[in-house]
């Protein structure tokens, strides 16, 4: 009578503990379903190419992309009324204009790019109504073609392009390295630009 008392404990204690397993990992495996769900997968997509008879290319895989930001950068120019802006990444059809800033914080507009369409650039080259001479501060300013007429007409129909709320520059002392370019000078510049473009 004792054994069986004792057998039907184990019983009874096994279908207990086999009873908590189950629940448990079923949540578990709900858990995972569910977290599963709310990840961003990498999806692999396979085409076809309609006259090569169903073989496929290589695969493509699709992940969530960054929004690209509005770019550019002016290369180590040298004397000459030709200037070189080395890349831009232009989101919305716009322009580059060229400025320079003399030593008394002047702006003054010396040149500008034809309408540049939304892509990438690099080694634009843009004639300056002057010749740019040795030292001579030189800034590059992304501008967008708000109106869309296809002419830059800076600050009256077309905009400077801002990211965050601070306008797409580059500065280039006309002559020089990078590494030779004072920190104190590079300032000047920048802050006679952005008040140029404020006013």
């Amino acid at each position: 009578m004792k054994n069986s008392n004792v057998i039907v404990a184990i019983i009874a204690g096994v279908v207990i503990f086999g009873a908590a397993i189950y629940f448990f990992t079923r949540d578990e495996v709900a858990d995972q379903q569910a977290d599963m769900e709310n990840t961003d997968l990498v999806v692999a997509t396979t085409t076809v190419d309609a006259d090569t008879d169903g073989v496929t290319n290589t695969p493509n895989t699709t992940t969530p992309t960054t929004p690209a930001i509005s770019a550019v950068m002016l290369s180590e120019n040298n004397p000459g009324p030709v200037m070189d802006v080395q890349y831009a990444n232009v989101i919305q059809d716009g322009f580059i204009a060229l400025y320079s800033v003399d030593s008394r914080g002047e702006v003054s507009l010396v040149g500008a790019s034809d309408l540049l369409k939304a892509d990438i650039y690099q080694n634009i080259k843009i004639q300056t109504s002057t010749s740019m001479i040795q030292d001579q501060s030189l800034v590059a300013v992304l501008f967008a073609d708000t109106n869309g007429d296809g002419k830059f007409t800076p600050q009256v129909d077309d905009q400077a392009v801002r990211v965050s709320g601070v306008v797409v520059t580059d500065i280039d002392i006309v002559g020089r390295v990078t590494t030779a370019e004072t920190p104190a000078r590079l300032a000047e510049v920048q802050a006679a630009i952005v008040e140029n473009m404020n006013e």
